[in-house]
C-alpha cells in the first residue's frame, strides 16, 4: 500500500478480515488539516467487503480516544472519525490508555478500531510490557477468539439517510457550551456531557436498517 500503510487480508471460515496498519505523521498543529496524511486512503480501504481491524500510530489527539486527561483535539482527526463512524467501527483500545511516553510527556496515539463483528470476539487490547523493546511507544497486545459461533446479523446504522440539517439545528439550540474549565473534574464532567449529547444526536438523526428495531421519533 505504501511506506506508511500495510494491509493484510485473512480468509476466515465465514468472512474476510482486513487488517490495515497505519503510520500517520504528526500534522504539526492542532489546526492543520491539509498535510500528507496516510489516512487519506482510509475510506477506500474500508470500502472493501469484509470485517476490519484498523490499527497503528495515528499521531492524533481526539477526545473519542484521548479521554478527559487530554481534551485537546486535532482538526485533522475529524475526517478519520467520520469514516470510522460511517463504517460502524468501534474503539478497541481503552479510552485514555497511555500508549506513548517520553521527556515527561504522555499521550494516547497508538490505537485499534474494530468492526462490530469483532467486538464480541475481543479478548484483550491492552499495553503488554512483556513485549517491550525499548521504544517510547508502549507495546499493545490485541487478541480475538475467532472460534465463536456465527452471530445473527445486527441492524446497522443507515448513515446515508442521516438528517445532518437536523443535527446542526439541534446542536445550535440544545448544546450547552462550557464556562471556564479550570480543573480536571470540570473537564471530565463536560466531556461526559458531550459524549451523552452526541449519543442523543445519533439516536435522533440516524435511521437503523431495520425500522422495526429503531425509528426516529
Amino acid at each position: 500500500m505504501g511506506p506508511d500503510v500495510c494491509s493484510l487480508r485473512l480468509q476466515l471460515t465465514d468472512t474476510v478480515l482486513w487488517i490495515h496498519n497505519f503510520y500517520n505523521q504528526p500534522p504539526g498543529s492542532h489546526y492543520i488539516t491539509n498535510y500528507p496524511s496516510s489516512l487519506a486512503i482510509l475510506p477506500d480501504l474500508l470500502g472493501r467487503q469484509g470485517e476490519y481491524l484498523v490499527l497503528g500510530d495515528f499521531n492524533l489527539h481526539y477526545p473519542f480516544w484521548s479521554g478527559p486527561r487530554n481534551p485537546a483535539s486535532h482538526l485533522a482527526a475529524n475526517p478519520m472519525v467520520k469514516t470510522l463512524l460511517e463504517r460502524d467501527l468501534v474503539l478497541a483500545t481503552p479510552r485514555g490508555m497511555i500508549t506513548w511516553e517520553a521527556r515527561g510527556l504522555s499521550s494516547t496515539i497508538d490505537l485499534a478500531f474494530i468492526s462490530q463483528w469483532l467486538l464480541p470476539r475481543l479478548v484483550e487490547c491492552n499495553v503488554n510490557k512483556a513485549l517491550d523493546h525499548g521504544s517510547d511507544h508502549f507495546p499493545i497486545s490485541i487478541q480475538f477468539n475467532l472460534l465463536l459461533p456465527r452471530l445473527p446479523p445486527r441492524p446497522a446504522r443507515a448513515w446515508k439517510k442521516a438528517d445532518f440539517d437536523l443535527v446542526a439545528t439541534t446542536t445550535a439550540q440544545e448544546l450547552t457550551l462550557p464556562g471556564t474549565l479550570a480543573t480536571p473534574d470540570q473537564v471530565e464532567t463536560y466531556s461526559n456531557y458531550l459524549v451523552l449529547f452526541i449519543q442523543e444526536l445519533v439516536n435522533l438523526a440516524v435511521l437503523w436498517a431495520n425500522p422495526s428495531v429503531y425509528s426516529v421519533p
